[in-house]
């Protein structure tokens, strides 16, 4: 019971973690190129969390970062960082934070599928219908759809590969090393993305700011949901990762500007409900 709460806790704190560093994010895209944003967070991130693992005389370097999960979980976060952060440039943060509430569905998915859990028929509906308020966010046959959706859609689906792989890692590994190795495949992924698309831009006082600020956020959130993830009954904790969306409207409408038409607003409560029933379903006998 009191891991539970002390899991939930960190999901929480996570959240907020993930919505400020995006609001930051946001604003950021605004002067300074994807890739070099990537590769900043990346670096910083990296260089923190491995002196962190070394004060604490957890070892940076592991034969275990070649198991197939680890591998798969830290491509999965290189390229669904990518993936979100370019979306950032090009749609709202509501909009997108509406989207990414489908993760613990895709995740029921993916567990179906590769982990080989039981899902029953109700829980297959849940998703299903789950599904269906990503197309009413999406709006697809509007003119409204743009690139910058459709990149928030692939960085969802990746982010829930790694939150997958993060289960099955072997148990023996501290979460600082997940941590150090999920932000070390960051430095690659921006500077292929920068050096391929744009070129650098040099860093004014308030820009440093803003990275600095970043890459506090990320690395708290990093942790957090990584901690949350690692121990404790999934079903209780998952929940309150929809905390994230109520995060993300307060600052969106606060701080950036955005007013969230009713579809947005429609399709995303479609899926906080899809997702609670199906955490519910989780905690009781599978039908």
């Amino acid at each position: 019971m009191r891991q539970n709460i002390r899991n939930i806790g960190w999901m929480i704190l996570s959240m907020l973690g993930f919505a400020l560093s995006d609001s930051v994010i946001k604003v950021l895209v605004r002067d300074v190129p994807t890739g070099q944003i990537i590769l900043m967070v990346g670096t910083g991130g990296t260089a923190i969390f491995a002196l962190l693992a070394l004060r604490q005389k957890v070892r940076i370097f592991s034969r275990d970062f070649f198991a197939p999960a680890v591998l798969v979980r830290n491509m999965a976060e290189g390229l669904g960082t990518v993936l979100f952060v370019s979306a950032l440039a090009a749609a709202p943060l509501i909009t997108l934070s509406s989207i990414q509430q489908a993760g613990p569905l895709i995740v029921t998915l993916g567990a179906a599928v590769f982990l080989k859990e039981h899902v029953g028929p109700r829980r297959w509906t849940a998703v299903l219908i789950g599904l269906v308020g990503v197309l009413i966010i999406l709006r697809p046959t509007s003119d409204e759809l743009n690139a910058g959706a459709l990149l928030g859609v692939s960085a969802v689906v990746m982010l829930s590969v790694r939150d997958l792989t993060t289960r099955i890692a072997p148990p023996n590994l501290h979460t600082l090393q997940l941590a150090t190795w999920g932000f070390s495949m960051l430095i690659p992924a921006g500077a292929l993305l920068l050096f391929t698309t744009s070129a650098p831009v040099a860093l004014d006082l308030r820009i440093s700011g803003l990275v600095a600020a970043t890459i506090a956020l990320t690395m708290l959130a990093y942790f957090a949901i990584t901690a949350s993830m690692r121990t404790g009954d999934l079903s209780v904790v998952s929940p309150f990762r929809y905390t994230r969306l109520i995060f993300a409207l307060i600052l969106g409408i606060l701080f950036l500007g955005e007013r969230p038409d009713s579809w947005t607003l429609i399709g995303a409560a479609i899926v906080i409900l899809s997702g609670l029933y199906v955490f519910a379903r989780e905690r009781r006998k599978p039908l």
